[in-house]
């Protein structure tokens, strides 16, 4: 129609350290967390609210309407130990994350592998030798033995 008047209001968030774009409420906005596991060892990482399992989903994107902070919590598996985080935390703990710019957050969970065994193969010899007095037997359990770790 003629004469009609079209009003377009635009609007960001101010937070803490500058602007996020809002999502489809007004007055919230959305922060993705996207999380990476490194180091030799092996572990978890979950979130909550929950979204992160990672392995396997190591990203997710929160709203502002649901929460105000992500809490990362790490958790070494299989004998390796969780040395600390990278990128938005730092340390050991949990790591808490506030919705401020930017929009998308990093995070790093290093974890470190166990310790070989020290003098495994020469157990297991002296191990097959007790076993084993003589014969085949012996042999192929020591022979067995030498592919171990020293």
């Amino acid at each position: 129609m003629l004469g009609t008047t079209l009003s377009v209001l635009a609007f960001m968030v101010a937070v803490p350290g500058g602007y996020l774009e809002p999502s489809s409420a007004p007055g919230s906005y959305s922060v993705t967390v996207a999380v990476s596991l490194g180091g030799s060892g092996t572990g978890r990482v979950t979130s909550s609210p929950a979204g992160i399992d990672c392995p396997g989903d190591c990203t997710e994107t929160y709203s502002s309407n649901d929460t105000v902070t992500v809490t990362l919590t790490a958790t070494a598996t299989g004998g390796s130990a969780f040395t600390g985080w990278g990128g938005e935390c730092t340390g050991t703990g949990s790591c808490v994350i506030p919705f401020t710019a930017p929009a998308t957050k990093s995070v790093s969970a290093e974890f470190t592998a166990p310790p070989g065994p020290t003098g495994q193969r020469a157990a297991v010899i002296k191990h097959c030798k007790k076993k084993f007095p003589k014969g085949h037997k012996r042999a192929r359990c020591i022979k067995k033995a030498k592919r171990l770790p020293v």
